[in-house]
């Protein structure tokens, strides 16, 4: 099959071109021998290889552009955006989303399972695409483009596409409709969840900090290792949440949270008091919680409860609609997936 669909694989993201309801991309996990790589203007590019301990079987991660025609798409159009190496069915490339500016900007996990297994210090490289938001101008005939005020462009060793870094596995991208600032909720590994404001050629910390906290797991801060200091050019997350094996932790099991689900910048009108409140989730509990992006000591609240959650283990992503609204979707591992929209409760 063209999409592989282990660990963290499977169609991914979907976006259409700007203004263009002909022409769609599509983010998918594929076998090791059903594409070669794909680099800017369609010629292989040592960028996309994530480090020299890639495993014989790598998995692939395509971004690709097709046509669609009389309302269906045309698999036949396939033309490859860039292809990025995995050592693993974890941690994938998760999200592309064009920005104000025209730009695709995607979201690619570490590529590990815990603890980076290939490659310990891949969250604190910019050599190759993975634990980074990257950022390409892709061309209609395949292949892409690196914008020239990329921030690493012209450094040495660097894969100019990358945009941010330090990131472990960055669960949706999305964009504040009226600053156009950028967003993503970072899933942790055992300790803590992030949400980040995404600065262009910022280090997010993975994986020598956690949440804002030193990672204890990490390879660089145990044995002969010890530095969890912070890293260069480094960034805070503008909020964090515990998960079960912190001490103390607000919620624990049965209900635990258990990886964050990025969200979006409110803009609707059904809400005007959640106006400028970036509104995510988590996929274990449920729970949706805000906080205001315009004032920065802005704690989140809970906007729904697990106990009022229709499923457990289920919120998958959130899409927002023309009108600023928001729909959350879920899909439960043991049972049919259902889309809502985000509403006041009478």
């Amino acid at each position: 099959a063209r999409v592989s669909r282990n660990g963290d694989e499977g169609l991914l993201s979907i976006v259409f071109e700007p203004g263009d309801a002909d022409h769609v991309y599509l983010n998918y996990s594929t076998g090791t021998d059903y594409y070669q790589p794909v680099g800017p203007t369609g010629t292989p590019s040592p960028t996309i290889t994530p480090s020299p301990t890639i495993p014989p079987d790598p998995i692939r991660n395509v971004i690709s552009r097709f046509d669609i025609v009389d309302d269906e798409l045309d698999l036949a159009s396939e033309r490859i955006i860039i292809e990025v190496l995995e050592p693993s069915d974890w941690h994938n490339v998760n999200e592309m989303v064009f920005g104000p500016d025209g730009m695709m900007y995607v979201g690619a996990g570490d590529g590990g399972w815990l603890d980076a297994i290939y490659d310990p210090d891949r969250g604190q490289g910019i050599e190759n695409l993975l634990a980074t938001i990257f950022r390409i101008d892709p061309l209609p005939g395949g292949g892409y483009d690196i914008p020239e005020d990329n921030p690493f462009v012209g450094v040495a060793g660097a894969a100019e596409e990358v945009w941010a870094y330090g990131l472990r596995n960055p669960w949706r991208l999305s964009f504040d409709s009226e600053t156009g600032d950028l967003w993503t909720g970072d899933v942790g590994e055992f300790y803590w969840e992030e949400v980040n404001k995404v600065i262009k050629g910022k280090n997010y910390g993975w994986e020598i900090i956690e949440g804002e906290y030193d990672n204890p797991d990490g390879f660089f801060c145990h044995g002969s290792h010890v530095n969890c200091t912070p890293p260069p050019n480094y960034e805070d997350p503008r909020t964090t949440y515990c998960l079960t094996f912190v001490t103390n932790c607000e919620f624990k099991s049965p209900d635990a949270d258990v990886a964050i689900i990025g969200g979006y910048v409110y803009r609707g009108s059904e809400m005007p008091e959640l106006d400028g409140w970036y509104i995510y989730a988590d996929h274990g509990s449920a729970r949706i919680r805000a906080f205001d992006t315009s004032d920065d000591s802005s704690e989140p609240i809970l906007l729904a409860g697990s106990d009022g959650a229709p499923c457990h283990n289920c919120v998958r992503s959130f899409v927002q609609l023309a009108d600023g609204e928001l729909l959350v979707l879920t899909a439960p591992h043991d049972g049919p997936g259902a889309i809502y929209r985000f509403q006041r409760v009478p």
